[in-house]
């Protein structure tokens, strides 16, 4: 059975391709009869549109090398060795390290650019997931990450895997985490309502993709700035992020304590047919918040036992730090930190509430 035209394509661009930069180096692969140039009348221009110079033909070297140029490394998958790793991405800085995972500051190879190279042990997501019956995995955060483009999101560049580790290289974003900044203490309100507004954009664009983070917490917040009262958020880390649908709901008890939702925790008590979606992700907003403009955290013990107490939401803002803080801004808390997720107000509603959109 004779080739097929896309069958041949491929193997002349992939001779093309091994000439390298080397244009006298001949090239072995031969033009297939189908493919042979028809001659064809030359086609006028067209009035008032100058014509392309210098342009790369379709088929010929140079616009393969620019169509592969073109595409978002991203997309790209690839198995390497730790030595390719340690040779492309050689590490400048430790950000950070635990057990679990790593993220080094390195250079793009090709830019000279900071990026920030994550890196997580496989062993280690290995026994995560097994513990948790869970059915993500190191794809589905960069499935999620190579589809998302938004200021306030951090970009995904490209991602691979060796033997012992996921790799991802993101956008370096030098201001640090918003947990450093707690660490300072509370920030004024003035500034927090615009690092809190920036990060609901953020994550209004999320919910209008489908996509649930479920974890936010200070840890995964960075600010683009570091100590400067204009800093914004940006959102990072999506590890056990997930689409949502109405018919597709989160089942699975992912989080970190303090800033999951109740119906989160509903689904950790054993109830099988608890769900959850965007709305947890609005209780987490809440927590934020508090922390930001007081700097404590709102429930010191479990979240079931702070539940118990009937006058939990009377004892959220109790005198001292909260007198400086506006009526409008605790009612955006009280707002998001409703049990019923129904009765939750969702990102659209935040961004309407006279405390952010003033």
């Amino acid at each position: 059975m004779p080739s097929s035209p896309c069958a041949s394509t491929f193997r002349l661009g992939r001779s093309l391709l091994r000439r390298g930069s080397n244009p006298s180096k001949p090239c072995h692969a031969k033009l297939p009869k189908s493919m042979t140039p028809l001659k064809r009348r030359p086609r006028a221009a067209k009035s008032g549109s100058p014509q392309k110079e210098n342009a790369p033909s379709r088929l010929s070297k140079d616009w393969l090398l620019q169509w592969l140029k073109a595409r978002p490394r991203a997309l790209r998958s690839i198995q390497r060795s730790d030595e390719w790793r340690l040779r492309t991405y050689p590490s400048k800085e430790t950000i950070y390290s635990t057990p679990f995972s790593q993220v080094h500051l390195v250079l793009d190879p090709e830019t000279g650019e900071a990026r920030a190279l994550k890196m997580i042990r496989k062993m280690a997501v290995d026994l995560y997931l097994k513990r948790k019956n869970s059915t993500l995995n190191f794809s589905s955060e960069a499935e999620v990450m190579r589809a998302l483009e938004h200021p306030g999101i951090v970009k995904l560049y490209e991602y691979f895997e060796t033997d012992h580790w996921f790799c991802m290289v993101l956008e370096y974003v030098r201001g640090g985490t918003l947990l450093d900044r707690l660490n300072d203490g509370h920030i004024p309100e003035a500034e927090a309502k615009q690092m809190f507004r920036s990060l609901c954009l953020s994550l209004k664009y999320l919910h209008d993709h489908d996509v649930v983070h479920r974890d936010l917490k200070p840890e995964n917040l960075l600010l683009d700035k570091a100590k400067d009262s204009t800093s914004l958020l940006k959102l990072a880390d999506f590890g056990v992020s997930r689409k949502v649908t109405p018919a597709a709901a989160c089942t699975t008890y992912v989080g970190t304590m303090y800033y999951i939702a109740p119906e989160v925790s509903t689904r950790a008590s054993g109830d099988a047919k608890a769900s959850y979606g965007k709305a947890a992700d609005l209780w987490s907003l809440g927590i934020i918040l508090y922390m930001m403009l007081s700097g404590l955290i709102p429930f010191e013990q479990d979240l079931e036992s702070s539940m118990a107490d009937e006058q939990w939401k009377a004892k959220l803002f109790l005198p001292g730090i909260w007198r400086q803080v506006s009526e409008a801004g605790k009612d955006a808390i009280r707002r998001m930190l409703v049990v019923d997720p129904d009765d939750r107000i969702s990102i659209d509603e935040l961004l309407d509430h006279s405390w952010l959109a003033n």
